[in-house]
């Protein structure tokens, strides 16, 4: 049980209700998720605040089987957003970044390839009218350089 935070919670008058906290906001609802470059479906996803707010947690299925999800949070000590993801592939990720000027939520996680060299993954969320796009890159010279590992547009469900 969490008791530790029970005296926060009292003492915190609406603790995520301020504005860094409310960034991924646009981000809830219910999405078709396709691939942005070809426009063919890559799955489903619902994305809903949790916890009065203080998180938000997307639940993903893939047409090709996958399903998996991630639980993000802006935290308030660091002034950063956090996201852990994970999948029915086994993989496991903490991603950490900040919403930029323009709004989106940039993140980033170090990690290693299959020839367990180090590597650099960044993820982009921003809203483009009353879509989502998310976007994933990939560095393996230290964010240098980064390749395109994935480009998705969610689109209100019908």
């Amino acid at each position: 049980m969490f008791l530790g935070f029970v005296g926060a919670a009292v003492v915190a008058a609406a603790p995520c209700a301020q504005p860094a906290a409310r960034a991924l906001d646009f981000w809830v609802g219910r999405w078709t998720v396709t691939d942005a470059t070809g426009g063919q479906k890559v799955g489903d996803s619902v994305v809903a605040p949790e916890w009065g707010g203080c998180a938000i947690r997307e639940q993903f299925t893939g047409t090709d089987g996958f399903t998996g999800g991630s639980l993000n949070a802006f935290d308030a000590e660091r002034g950063l957003w956090r996201q852990f993801g994970a999948g029915s592939t086994g993989a496991v990720r903490l991603f950490e970044g900040s919403v930029g000027a323009d709004g989106a939520l940039d993140l980033r996680s170090e990690g290693k390839a299959r020839d367990g060299s180090p590597i650099l993954l960044r993820m982009v969320l921003r809203k483009e009218g009353e879509s989502v796009r998310q976007t994933s890159t990939l560095s393996r010279d230290g964010g240098v350089t980064w390749r395109p590992r994935y480009d998705f547009r969610y689109a209100p469900a019908a």
